[in-house]
């Protein structure tokens, strides 16, 4: 069975990375900075989350238009000047890029 999925077929790629960082304010402000070079690689939006149980411990979803787009973006030497100022321990322990299929998966929305 051949599991490949034409273009047109495919959703967005999510990057996801996952790294420590001491303070979420330094973080944040790090972050915002990077916002043009995320949107000029095809950003569509994301998400910073943090352990419950150790909130240095933080995972950023980015959606971007595709997986072209993703890798250039970890690949812009923006990134590293954002991760130094951002305070990032070591850079991220955790990179992957995950991608949405829209007739293989299904999201559902509790809040409706």
């Amino acid at each position: 069975m051949d599991t490949e999925q034409s273009p047109r077929e495919r959703g967005v790629t999510f990057l996801v990375a996952r790294f420590r960082a001491p303070d979420y304010a330094q973080l944040k402000r790090a972050f915002d900075d990077l916002q043009g070079p995320r949107e000029r690689h095809g950003a569509r939006g994301h998400r910073i989350l943090r352990l419950a149980d150790d909130p240095q411990d933080y995972m950023v979803i980015i959606e971007f238009a595709s997986l072209g787009g993703a890798q250039g973006f970890t690949k812009d030497s923006s990134l590293l000047s954002m991760i130094n100022a951002a305070g990032i321990e070591g850079g991220a322990h955790h990179v992957q890029y995950v991608e949405e299929f829209r007739e293989l998966l299904e999201a559902v929305d509790y809040t409706q």
